[in-house]
């Protein structure tokens, strides 16, 4: 399939929907990501990454899927969600608590649309797109950043696509 760089990244993002423990609402940003679990035979573990603070005290929560056609392509007419209650503690949170990452393995609930013959489509990062240390030490202290995701609850919720800025 040939997809543009563009609708690549907006792909990589999922939109997190959160009703917190004080009735509170809130939205985030996820990436879907791929840890690599054996090099071997390139299995891996897909999760998604988001920050802890969009997480914390979350009660209920819900992701956001473009569904996949059945030549798998995307279909952003068509949405599946995945809701969840007791959304913070399907969280892996960093252990250094100033690193405000946290991740969700998300096999179990691709698996169990795919029992539904729910196609998800989605593109995983994986660890090829981090820069290296050399990488981030020859960067300049004025780089163009582009911002993909959900910013206070914006976005085009007839796509499912994320806002670029």
């Amino acid at each position: 399939m040939n997809i543009s760089i563009s609708e690549q990244i907006a792909y990589s993002t999922v939109r997190i929907e959160c009703q917190y423990a004080d009735g509170n609402s809130g939205t985030g940003t996820g990436f879907f990501f791929r840890f690599l679990d054996n090099k071997d035979d390139n299995t891996h573990v897909p999760v998604v990454i988001t920050n802890k603070h969009v997480i914390n005290g979350a009660v209920k929560g819900r992701l956001v899927f473009t569904k996949a056609t059945q030549e798998s392509k995307p279909n952003d007419k068509e949405h599946f969600n995945i809701i969840f209650d007791n959304f913070e503690q399907y969280w892996r949170k960093h252990p250094d608590s100033s690193v405000d990452l946290c991740a969700m393995p998300i096999a179990p609930f691709i698996n169990g649309a795919k029992q539904r013959n729910e196609n998800l489509f989605y593109i995983s990062l994986d660890i090829s797109l981090l820069p290296t240390k050399e990488q981030l030490e020859q960067m300049s202290a004025l780089e163009e950043i582009l911002m993909v995701g959900y910013p206070n609850g914006i976005w085009d919720k007839i796509n499912n696509k994320p806002i670029f800025s």
